[in-house]
């Protein structure tokens, strides 16, 4: 009989143990200490804050703080509270660092800068500092600008004009450059036909102020002037012309300069048209031969000057005319000869 009565004393005591008022107990003293932000927890017989708090101190005392407060106590106004962490860590673009003696959350650009100068960079996903574009660290940890140095090959110089042909092996564009003063001529001359370094700065284009460097004579020097030619450009193109002189037209020029010498051809008339013949200065300039008729033809084409009739009034020459005559004859034939 005793044994079927501990079932229901058991739920007696159970029933009485829960309807009679227990006394709280508080760790540390009373949670109130703490804030109107700490509770009491049963699992764990103490006090805790509320979510969104967490013990820090205020006014010297333990004390239930939100947890933006802590942080900003603690690491400064760029530090924020991570919940996945519990812990207090840097907002975006900042990080941990030592500021005056203690540890803040500081900008990472102006980390970076005082690290390593103005050209520098913060990386939030890695964290660190890197150099901008177009800068790379020195040996002494600054960024400072990037050098692409490119092979050129030198292919002809022009020491009077300080001109040189030089063609590029990165991009292979054939290029006239100007260099200005550090290079010296003499050392120049020595690279016709090998290869010179241009400093191109931070991109891979020849421009006006890169840099040239005689690598075997430590010398640097700018480009003043750059223009773009063809592979197959050389400076004795620029000496030819392009217009070409037939036998014919150098004895047409022949009987103007006689003509004009004794003012015989009339008003109607005109100069050849070839574009090589300067009026002004009686000369032919830059001018190419085309091959030598054979003395037939010579004979065939060329006739003895006769004296035109002028239409214009009569001129008294001062003159012998036969002696005047004969060294126009003399004229025509050594311009002939001079320009065969």
């Amino acid at each position: 009989m005793k044994i079927k009565h501990i079932p229901i004393i058991f739920l007696a005591v159970l029933f009485t143990f829960l309807l009679v008022p227990k006394q709280e107990v508080r760790a540390y003293g009373e949670c109130d200490d703490y804030g109107v932000m700490a509770t009491y927890d049963r699992f764990t017989d103490s006090c805790k804050c509320l979510s969104g708090y967490v013990f820090g101190e205020l006014l010297g005392r333990s004390y239930c703080v939100s947890t933006t407060q802590w942080c900003s106590d603690k690491y400064g106004y760029s530090s924020t509270y991570s919940y996945l962490s519990e812990s207090c860590t840097c907002s975006y673009g900042s990080v941990f660092a030592n500021s005056y003696g203690r540890t803040q959350c500081v900008s990472g650009s102006s980390l970076c800068s005082q690290k390593h100068g103005y050209n520098s960079s913060f990386d939030n996903s890695s964290k660190s500092c890197g150099c901008d574009s177009g800068y790379t660290f020195d040996d002494s940890d600054q960024c400072v600008r990037k050098q692409n140095n490119v092979y050129f090959s030198l292919k002809e110089i022009d020491i009077d004009t300080k001109r040189a042909i030089i063609k590029s092996d990165y991009d292979y564009q054939t290029y006239v450059i100007t260099f200005g003063y550090g290079c010296y001529t003499n050392s120049f001359k020595r690279y016709v036909g090998d290869k010179i370094i241009v400093n191109l700065g931070t991109d891979y284009y020849l421009d006006t102020w890169d840099k040239i460097v005689l690598q075997d004579d430590d010398e640097v020097c700018d480009i003043t002037t750059r223009e773009k030619v063809s592979s197959t450009f050389s400076f004795d193109d620029e000496n030819e012309d392009e217009d070409v002189l037939t036998y014919e037209e150098l004895i047409e020029y022949s009987n103007y300069l006689n003509n004009k010498n004794t003012n015989s051809f009339s008003q109607e008339s005109t100069p050849p048209t070839a574009t090589t013949i300067d009026s002004s200065s009686s000369s032919v300039k830059n001018f190419k031969v085309t091959p030598k008729p054979s003395l037939k033809e010579q004979n065939s084409t060329f006739e003895p000057m006769v004296q035109k009739e002028s239409t214009e009034p009569d001129v008294v020459e001062q003159s012998n005319p036969t002696l005047s005559r004969w060294y126009r004859n003399i004229f025509n034939w050594v311009i002939i000869a001079m320009l065969l």
